[in-house]
């Protein structure tokens, strides 16, 4: 997996129909450092984000929904800017990152980027190249 085990992956199986659960259990299986299955009755968006934050052991937070996906590079690319700024101990409260709107059934797609910004709690991590849409829009650091 491309973050290893600095990557914690709690996938949250809210009441499913379909084979979630059955393929959260198998990467569970196969990556058991790195990926948990919960199974919980549906309970709507809201409880399954409240579940995987309250199971969360990191430092930050992203909700991957059905619908999203993570870019594998740009993933390497966040997990070095935050060891750097671990490392100079300056991490943020929130990380915001490029991502891609991408409804291809309706036609339409959307790249942010090319952003700079930095605050004392958050950081925009754009580029102006686009590269690493489809990371995150939001990474919500986790109070310990």
């Amino acid at each position: 997996m491309a973050g290893g085990e600095e990557v914690e992956i709690i996938v949250i199986d809210d009441g499913s129909t379909d084979r979630t659960g059955e393929i959260a259990d198998c990467y569970a299986e196969k990556y058991p450092e790195t990926v948990r299955a919960v199974h919980q009755k549906n309970g709507g968006h809201g409880a399954g984000v409240n579940k995987g934050l309250s199971l969360a052991a990191g430092e930050y937070f992203k909700v991957v929904d059905s619908d999203d996906w993570l870019d594998e590079e740009a993933l390497k690319k966040l997990l070095t800017e935050i060891r750097k700024r671990k490392r100079q101990g300056a991490l943020a409260d929130l990380i915001i990152c490029n991502y891609l709107y991408d409804h291809l059934y309706e036609g339409k797609q959307k790249r942010a980027g090319g952003i700079h910004r930095v605050h004392e709690h958050a950081v925009v991590l754009y580029n102006s190249h686009n590269d690493g849409a489809g990371l995150c829009t939001v990474l919500f650091a986790v109070e310990q």
